[in-house]
């Protein structure tokens, strides 16, 4: 559960999320394209699993042409996701969870961004027939947190 530390009592620490110590080295880190890294995974992957960027891992999307991408298992970023200024893409996915680092980054200043949807970055949760399940990464810091899981 996440609480505003402002009005947080001390009896509510245990269920507060940490970062992760196997995302300490993310910022030195080489981030692998989205685009092959996910073909990678998808070649590999339970096919009832969401999409997971793993703790540890770093990942940029290299999408630039207004794609849609459909991740109809969701999403869990338990690593990191980096959208670059010149990112344009739309994921369509049940939920996105992000457990590590989600950047999405702003154009350089003076850039003009157009109003249709190219040159944007942009979620679209869409309807799951399933219930959608929260479980905190099992390889992060963060196992203990939630004693039950918790319904999105």
């Amino acid at each position: 559960a996440l609480v505003d530390d402002t009005t947080a009592s001390s009896t509510h620490d245990e269920h507060k999320f940490v970062f992760s110590s196997c995302n300490d080295n993310l910022n030195d880190a080489e981030c692998a394209p989205w685009s092959t890294w996910l073909a990678a995974v998808a070649a590999s992957d339970d096919d009832d699993a969401p999409i997971k960027i793993p703790c540890g891992t770093c990942v940029t999307m290299d999408m630039t042409d207004a794609r849609t991408v459909n991740l109809p298992r969701g999403l869990d970023v338990c690593g990191k996701l980096v959208f670059p200024p010149a990112a344009s893409v739309s994921l369509r996915a049940p939920f996105v969870f992000v457990q590590g680092v989600l950047e999405v980054m702003r154009p350089p200043s003076g850039t003009t961004v157009p109003s249709n949807e190219t040159g944007r970055v942009s979620f679209v949760l869409t309807p799951s027939e399933e219930d959608v399940v929260f479980y905190p990464d099992p390889d992060g810091d963060n196992v203990g947190v939630c004693a039950e899981t918790m319904d999105a």
